[in-house]
């Protein structure tokens, strides 16, 4: 019996102090600002035209999308900031947003009204960060047998709590 108290007690005193991922990203509150870290695409491209494709859309199509947040209210309310390049052009465009969200353990379910038209996203919450899953972000130009196509790139979309 001593015996399988001692195991029990080491097993206990392991999962105490053993790390996980979790630990390194400490549940935060929901409320507040989470900034735009980082935006992945599902297919490599060549956007900045350096020759070297890559899934990495900041590097891609440059700094514009640094400057986009997600501002999550006390009394669930959301307001998005998205600042992107239009496919013509080399100025950076910014839109705001306002809706509301509704939070349950992981995921933030967001709805917007446009036109009397509403629209969902939702987001996944883990720690102090939190990940959106976008598709069809944008259009890209790609060469398929000798032939451009235009086609369009899902992205997901990473914001850390500020």
């Amino acid at each position: 019996m001593k015996k399988m108290t001692m195991a029990a007690f080491a097993a206990a005193a392991f999962m105490a102090f053993s790390c996980s991922n979790d630990d390194s990203t400490p549940d935060v509150p929901l409320q507040g600002k989470w900034k735009l870290i980082s935006v992945t695409s599902n297919r490599a491209f060549d956007g900045n035209g350096d020759g070297t494709p890559s899934t990495d859309i900041l590097t891609e199509l440059g700094s514009c999308y640094t400057d986009s947040y997600v501002e999550f209210g006390n009394i669930n309310t959301i307001k998005t900031v998205t600042s992107t390049i239009p496919s013509e052009g080399t100025n950076c465009v910014t839109a705001t947003d306002e809706g509301t969200y509704k939070f349950t353990p992981y995921n933030v379910q967001t709805t917007f009204v446009h036109d009397g038209i509403k629209t969902h996203t939702n987001y996944a919450k883990t720690g102090n960060l939190i990940t959106l899953s976008v598709p069809a972000l944008r259009e890209i130009e790609v060469t398929v047998d000798g032939e451009i196509r235009h086609v369009a790139i899902d992205a997901k979309m990473v914001f850390r709590k500020e």
